[in-house]
């Protein structure tokens, strides 16, 4: 019998929003983040910031080697990004995309 291999995530977009492109993942370099999208990945703050949109939040946390989360709050626009450096269980919020390593 053939062992199940796990679903590997789709590639996101050059340019993604929730819902419709929630699953996908951002590779920047060695580091891989799914997004999760109406999900909130609450505490483990170490910073936030502004970000013009939901990717440039994802790059915010791709690109910084303490995140390993990151919450948006800004729908399709622009919004707040809260850069995590613990992941804590996720919170169903539809104000709220969430992006974490895998």
């Amino acid at each position: 019998m053939p062992v199940p291999t796990p679903d590997t995530p789709k590639q996101c977009p050059a340019s993604f929003t929730c819902p419709e492109n929630d699953g996908c993942s951002y590779t920047d370099g060695s580091r891989t983040l799914t997004l999760t999208c109406g999900v909130d990945f609450y505490g483990g703050d170490f910073t936030n910031q502004y970000a013009a949109s939901l990717e440039g939040c994802t790059q915010a946390c791709a690109g910084d080697a303490q995140c390993v989360a990151a919450s948006f709050v800004g729908g399709k626009g622009d919004g707040r990004c809260y850069l995590k450096n613990t992941k804590n269980g996720g919170s169903v919020n539809d104000g709220v995309d969430g992006e974490s390593l895998i």
